[in-house]
Order: C-alpha cells, then sequence, then structure tokens
C-alpha cells in the first residue's frame, strides 16, 4: 500500500512546484535557443521565440492531468511539439515580412524612381514605357513574371500561377540584377539628377 502511494504522488501535481520553476524555465531556455541557432534569429525574435514557447505550454497546461504524467514530463513534451509550431510561426511571419518590403516590386521601385524627385507626368509616363520596352525584352517565363508584380505581391502572384513563392523570389531576384531594368531606373535618377535646379 505505502509503494501505491509513493507511486500516485509521482504521478500527481505536486502543488509546490509552480508551472514555471527553473527546470521548465531551462526547458523553455533551451528550445529557444535551438530555434534561434537552427533560423538564425536576431535577438528580438529570440525574444518572441522564448515568449510563443512559453504561450504553447500555457495553453496546453489547461489540459493538465494530475492523473497522468508528472508536469515535468508533460512539460517537456509539450515544449517538443511547440517548437515546431513556433518554428511554422516564425517562419511564416518572416515570409509576411518579406512579402511587405517586395510588395510589388517594380511598381514600388517605379513609384520611389518618381514621385520624390517629380509630379511631371509626361516623365512619369516616358519611365513606364521604357520599363515596359525593357520587359519586352526579358525571355519567358521572366516577362511574365515582370508583368505580375507591376501590380502584385510576391505571394498574389505565387498564387495565381499555382506556383511555390521560392520561384517568385528567385524570379525577384533576377529582376533586379537584369541590366535593362537596372539602366532603366539609373539613366532616369541620372536625367532627373540633372534637371533638378541648382541651389
Amino acid at each position: 500500500m505505502p509503494d501505491q502511494g509513493r507511486a500516485r504522488q509521482r504521478f500527481a501535481f505536486d502543488p509546490t512546484i509552480t508551472p514555471f520553476d527553473p527546470y521548465i524555465i531551462s526547458r523553455i531556455e533551451f528550445h529557444a535557443g535551438r530555434l534561434k541557432r537552427r533560423l538564425r534569429l536576431n535577438h528580438g525574435e529570440a525574444a518572441e521565440a522564448y515568449a510563443l514557447l512559453a504561450a504553447e505550454l500555457v495553453k496546453a497546461s489547461l489540459k493538465y492531468r494530475t492523473d497522468g504524467a508528472a508536469w515535468h514530463t508533460f512539460a517537456s513534451g509539450v515544449l517538443q511539439r511547440a517548437e515546431r509550431e513556433v518554428t511554422r510561426q516564425l517562419v511564416g511571419e518572416r515570409d509576411r515580412r518579406r512579402a511587405r518590403q517586395d510588395e510589388g516590386w517594380l511598381h514600388v521601385a517605379f513609384d520611389a524612381t518618381v514621385k520624390p524627385k517629380t509630379r511631371d507626368r509626361s516623365a512619369a509616363i516616358r519611365l513606364r514605357l521604357d520599363i515596359d520596352a525593357a520587359i519586352d525584352g526579358l525571355p519567358e517565363p521572366l516577362r511574365g513574371f515582370a508583368r505580375a508584380l507591376m501590380y502584385l505581391t510576391p505571394d498574389e502572384t505565387a498564387r495565381r500561377r499555382g506556383l511555390h513563392r521560392s520561384t517568385v523570389y528567385r524570379a525577384i531576384e533576377r529582376l533586379r540584377d537584369d541590366p535593362a531594368l537596372r539602366a532603366v531606373f539609373r539613366d532616369f535618377s541620372m536625367r532627373q539628377n540633372r534637371d533638378e535646379p541648382q541651389t
């Protein structure tokens, strides 16, 4: 009988152990550190990973049963699974940030080149025609990507074409390096600087 009592106590939740005792904190730090190394997280992202892991543990603790595994065993299993979930969340957020940065890349480049320097509608039209001419000289499928990226985000382009986002991002890198497109924006910028009144 005493043995059974000890067995029950071993698996029961010990009220003297807080959900975030030093052992649990060390496990969260371990998984957060592994995420930081694997995903090459900066300081802010690593702190976010720690908070997300802790949140997953708190959420799972609502389902903890005292007649099951010991709390530390239960929590360790939760954190192991939570690491995969947090990886998915962080990678998804990184992709969303990247999409926002590249949003409508050619369109943004066009506006950034024109708007700060001129309100001359004819200059904007000439630049657009130069861009169209440069795009016409691109090989397919790069030409199609360039046309789409004048108006769509990379994510929208991928969805409409039934492609993986990485394929679109590779196309963006090639467009950024295309000599004809780079020349269009460079030449326009040089013309604008030349035409600005000297103070």
